[in-house]
């Protein structure tokens, strides 16, 4: 259960991976976010900040939050439009031209949008004119829902591990449809405690959410619980998945450098992964970073589908790698 304690109590746990970069799984601006995830998640008033998650200093930190959503986005277009009606009216006009775009792109692709409503947990700011009601966020979401939920479908996936989970949108909207799949989640350490925060509340009394502070315990995997795994439990210890597992990444593989990939690679392999399912960017943008999809394929994840998101942005992709052997 998310509460003050736990909070500062796996930030004690985790203080000795922060002098080493998490073993060198992060460059340094990750680690300046998990620093200052800390300074947030270990102060006694974390409790009402968090109500709040998706509008306050804590929505900088998410790299799951999509423009205008983090906090930043709206007082740096207010700071030059100076007049809020004028910055909300902005952002609107640019979510409404986003969503056609998102609307155009399944077309051609031949996918049908699946348009669920944003929900208020953390209290998001949704940008509104008529009946039009969205936020940045909700849009990629439905898109890679959308995606995704016709590739389960199709394949009949029963036990998915998404890698860099965020605070755990897109779990929500996967688990509420496939209700009898093994859902669990490997996130970094502040987004990890926002994605119990979130699941908790949003799942509430329909499904249990563990936080796996200790990674000595068995994990249970059934489709009754979600199990989020903070991702230094990867370097402390075996982690074994569920038999069959998928593996879904959205957004976090195309920031990873080469050690962590190849961190993961080790994972799937041992545990016999034969699908994973990518929403990323196609090119490296920083020294840090890795084109993965080689690393991938030079380790027989061969890719199986690949479709070009455009409405994200122009190198972002959907793809499907598969291990034969």
């Amino acid at each position: 259960m998310f509460e003050f304690n736990l909070c500062e109590r796996y930030f004690n746990k985790i203080e000795p991976y922060f002098d080493n970069f998490f073993e060198n799984t992060m460059d340094e601006a990750h680690l300046d976010e998990e620093i200052r995830f800390k300074h947030i998640f270990t102060n006694k008033d974390i409790i009402d900040k968090i109500k709040n998650f998706r509008s306050n200093e804590i929505s900088n930190l998410l790299g799951s939050l999509e423009y205008p959503d983090k906090k930043i986005h709206f007082d740096k277009i207010l700071n030059f439009k100076k007049r809020k009606i004028l910055t909300n009216f902005g952002i609107t006009k640019d979510l409404f031209l986003k969503k056609r775009k998102i609307l155009k792109n399944c077309k051609n692709i031949n996918i049908k949008y699946i348009d669920k409503k944003e929900n208020y947990i953390g209290n998001p700011k949704i940008y509104k004119f008529l009946n039009f009601g969205e936020t940045g966020t909700n849009l990629n979401n439905n898109l890679y829902f959308s995606l995704v939920n016709k590739v389960i479908e199709e394949n009949n996936f029963k036990n998915i591990i998404e890698i860099g989970g965020g605070y755990g949108n897109l779990c929500s909207l996967i688990k509420s449809h496939f209700k009898e799949c093994v859902y669990n989640i490997i996130e970094l350490p502040g987004s990890s405690l926002v994605c119990l925060y979130y699941l908790e509340n949003y799942f509430r009394n329909i499904y249990k959410v563990n936080f796996l502070l200790d990674e000595k315990i068995k994990i249970n995997f059934n489709f009754n619980e979600i199990n989020i795994i903070p991702f230094n439990n990867l370097l402390s210890g075996e982690l074994d998945f569920p038999e069959n597992t998928t593996i879904l990444n959205t957004q976090s593989f195309q920031h990873m450098n080469e050690k962590t990939i190849k961190l993961y690679l080790n994972i799937f392999k041992r545990n016999n992964v034969k699908t994973i399912i990518s929403l990323n960017r196609d090119i490296p943008a920083k020294s840090s970073e890795v084109d993965y999809s080689k690393i991938f394929e030079k380790n027989n994840y061969n890719l199986s589908n690949k479709i070009f998101l455009n409405c994200i942005n122009n190198h972002f992709y959907f793809k499907i790698f598969k291990n034969l052997n």
